[in-house]
């Protein structure tokens, strides 16, 4: 039986070493990955003859079918361990230059595999290749999801991404009886792809960030008329305020930014006034967003600062001014430390100009940074531990090799133990601590868990993505200044 089995294999060998079909090559490689043979012949000369073949294909952009199908190929074989190095190498080597368009291969696997493979890319091209794969993919959402992957780790901004994913939307012109309906479904699966990597993935938002998204929404939209049922069109806006509502929550910098709210303009326009009014009351997400525009007013507010266009957000998010004005009221009510002119503002009078800090606040200054400082707590404990899982060997490996390179990443190193230990020692002294860990399963409290996508009635178990950060005082009770974000488990 054995020896049957190495007649197959060598015979599978010869079909995977003959150049003269890539149809007969494939099939030899598929067929020698069902043996699980690869590993064993991964010093066969003809394997590295394939190999080769199979190279020179992926870099031949004359025939886009056969180079992408060769590229998948490559990201198949090396899966198998003994053969990563080889096949990287190779893959570097292909990406060079661009690919031609994912969308070209019928086969779902292959554009899988060609996802796999772009994590190994150095090239900038990737990224926009990226984004416009994520727009273009009609079914595979693993596929998908692979390619919000690779877009978050070659990004370093939000604003970057946005403004790609926005180039592509642009050009993305379902051929349907509804293209409005279309345009939403697929606004749908790329949310489901972007939202969990912005909320987990330690990205900078960027320049502009709450403008860029709103352009992505715009282009989106543009040309396309408008969805065909109330149902789909609140069901955008649900899926659009969920986003915004993670994105204040994560990225600290950008909640008091009107920009960021400004992305519902375009969804607005469906909606005649009192549709919209109906819906900003109905709807959980809406109520977010109108939550963390409070907040925000509440930040500013404490800071002696006022601002209209932010509120102006909060009367559209809230359906009317009237509606507005009553959850500023509430700042106004719940803070007496305010000074008057800020509190005639919040209730309404709009004759306060926008100022700088005002003097006798600098406890309540004091307060309003320790979300900030949340911030960087957690941003701090994600750093640390990435810097721990680096292997001594790696840095060992590093010291022989690259002696150049250890000087200035030995002075990261402890500038980053300087900026730990700065971190901690204000987080100590304005009395701010962790609660749980990422990773850790714990029961759902809407009291202290920020849910990815809002609240959702009957979820029990949830998965911790950023832990909580909780205030504690003298006498042993404590507060939250900033719920846990998760998932749920």
């Amino acid at each position: 039986m054995t020896e049957i089995k190495s007649e197959q294999i060598d015979l599978l060998l010869n079909y995977f070493a003959d150049t003269s079909s890539l149809d007969e090559q494939l099939a030899a490689l598929t067929e020698l990955i069902k043996k699980r043979s690869l590993h064993a012949v991964r010093d066969d000369p003809r394997l590295t003859l394939g190999l080769s073949h199979l190279t020179q294909l992926a870099t031949n952009l004359q025939t886009p079918d056969d180079c992408l199908r060769s590229v998948a190929a490559l990201a198949r074989i090396g899966n198998v361990k003994s053969l990563r190095n080889n096949v990287t190498d190779r893959l570097l080597q292909v990406f060079e230059k661009p690919l031609p368009a994912l969308s070209i291969l019928k086969d779902l696997d292959d554009r899988y595999y060609i996802a796999t493979a772009l994590h190994h890319s150095t090239q900038n091209w990737v990224i926009s290749y990226a984004a416009t794969g994520i727009i273009e993919e009609k079914q595979g959402e693993k596929l998908r999801q692979e390619l919000g992957a690779v877009l978050f780790k070659k990004a370093t901004t939000l604003a970057q991404i946005f403004n790609l994913l926005a180039v592509s939307l642009q050009q993305f012109k379902p051929d349907t009886k509804n293209p409005g309906d279309s345009v939403v479904k697929r606004l749908e699966r790329v949310f489901a792809v972007i939202q969990p990597q912005a909320v987990s993935v330690l990205i900078e938002p960027g320049l502009d960030a709450g403008q860029c998204l709103q352009n992505m929404l715009r282009a989106a939209f543009a040309g396309a008329n408008s969805p065909e049922t109330q149902k789909i069109a609140r069901k955008a806006i649900e899926d659009i305020a969920g986003f915004i509502h993670d994105i204040a929550r994560t990225q600290i910098s950008l909640v008091t930014e009107p920009s960021l709210y400004a992305a519902f303009d375009t969804p607005k326009s469906w909606f005649s006034p009192p549709e919209w009014r109906y819906l900003a009351e109905k709807s959980t997400n809406l109520q977010l967003v109108k939550r963390d525009i409070r907040d925000a007013l509440t930040l500013l507010a404490r800071q002696g600062v006022t601002d209209d266009h932010l509120f102006d957000q909060l009367v559209k998010v809230s359906g009317s001014r009237e509606a507005a004005v009553k959850v500023t009221a509430t700042i106004a009510e719940h803070h007496p430390e305010l000074s008057s002119e800020i509190r005639d503002w919040l209730k309404g009078k709009r004759s306060f100009k926008r100022r700088e800090l005002s003097s006798g606040l600098e406890e309540s200054q004091v307060f309003a940074a320790d979300p900030l400082l949340a911030t960087l707590i957690i941003d701090s404990h994600q750093l640390e531990k990435a810097m721990i899982n680096i292997p001594d060997d790696m840095l060992a490996e590093l010291r022989l090799l690259e002696p150049a390179l250890i000087k200035p990443l030995d002075s990261l190193v402890v500038r980053c133990h300087a900026i730990f230990n700065g971190i901690n020692a204000l987080a100590n002294k304005r009395g701010l601590g962790m609660r749980g860990l990422p990773g850790d399963r714990v029961e759902y409290a809407q009291t202290t868990h920020e849910l990815v996508g809002g609240h959702t009635q009957g979820v029990r178990q949830v998965k911790i993505i950023q832990p909580m950060i909780v205030r504690e005082s003298s006498d042993g009770t404590w507060s939250i200044v900033r719920k846990a974000l998760v998932e749920r488990a």
